[in-house]
């Protein structure tokens, strides 16, 4: 990861996808767009999420970020329920110039890591921010 020059990186950990991705933004002064039809995640999580499966640290992780985050109406949920639970496998959120992030992807894939994928933009804006969408449009 460091030969691509990367501009911030968290683990995803406790405070959930949300959570971490608002500490950047919030430490960079920006607004990240995640696009949730991208998010690598477990096939059932979904599902568990939908039957009620839940965590104490789940809706506190969505207050954390309520007030400077945006979910765009097509993302349902479950997919919103999913960036806030705390339950994650301690992936990496890793910002960097969009000029370098599909090389960095490869080499990861090729790595033993085939999960990795693009999931989001950065945008400039005043104030830190977060929105969640969903399309299958590649960003």
């Amino acid at each position: 990861m460091l030969r691509f020059e990367p501009h911030a990186c968290t683990d995803v950990s406790g405070f959930g996808l949300a959570g971490h991705a608002m500490e950047i933004c919030r430490a960079s002064r920006a607004c990240l767009r995640l696009n949730l039809s991208r998010v690598p995640h477990y096939p059932e999580a979904l599902e568990m999420i939908r039957g009620g499966a839940t965590t104490r640290m789940t809706p506190l992780n969505r207050e954390l970020v309520a007030a400077q985050l945006t979910v765009s109406a097509e993302v349902n949920r479950e997919e919103e329920g999913l960036c806030y639970d705390p339950q994650t496998s301690g992936g990496l959120l890793i910002a960097l110039s969009a000029s370098r992030a599909e090389e960095l992807v490869e080499e990861l894939r090729k790595s033993d890591c085939p999960q990795a994928a693009i999931i989001g933009d950065v945008l400039a804006s005043s104030e830190p921010r977060l929105e969640l969408v969903k399309s299958n449009i590649m960003l």
